[in-house]
């Protein structure tokens, strides 16, 4: 349920930020309304995935369950094989936790193209033609 928390909260920010407004300071809460969700989404993004490999390296020293072998090809790993696969493993489940961010970022990004494709209605014309007398 949460993986999909922020790419759908991004879906429909970024809907309403890109809907044909008619009044300017709504088209402008918009603007800004988009600029401080990718700066919201970005910070979330750096915060869960920490900076570099260190985070991995840190959940590896703690973690309870070493990965000791990969059978068939190694039956035994070295203490050092243990360390570097174990690692592995925890890095790949950080990369996991920041698919929604990615996501939600992607939308972002995507969504004044799509807005492209939308067919905007004609201007409506109010009073008599200008070129009548």
């Amino acid at each position: 349920m949460s993986i999909l928390l922020w790419p759908a909260f991004a879906l429909v920010g970024s809907l309403l930020a890109d809907w044909p407004w008619r009044s300017g300071p709504a088209r402008a809460a918009g603007g800004a309304f988009r600029g401080l969700l990718t700066l919201v989404l970005a910070i979330s993004l750096y915060w869960e995935a920490g900076a570099g490999i260190g985070r991995a390296w840190r959940r590896a020293l703690v973690t309870s369950d070493r990965i000791t072998s990969a059978v068939p090809a190694f039956p035994a790993f070295t203490e050092y094989q243990s360390g570097v696969t174990t690692m592995s493993r925890e890095a790949d489940k950080d990369i996991r936790t920041t698919i929604p961010f990615i996501v939600a970022l992607a939308i972002i990004g995507v969504t004044p193209v799509l807005r492209l494709g939308v067919r905007r209605a004609p201007p409506r014309i109010s009073g008599a033609p200008s070129g009548a007398a």
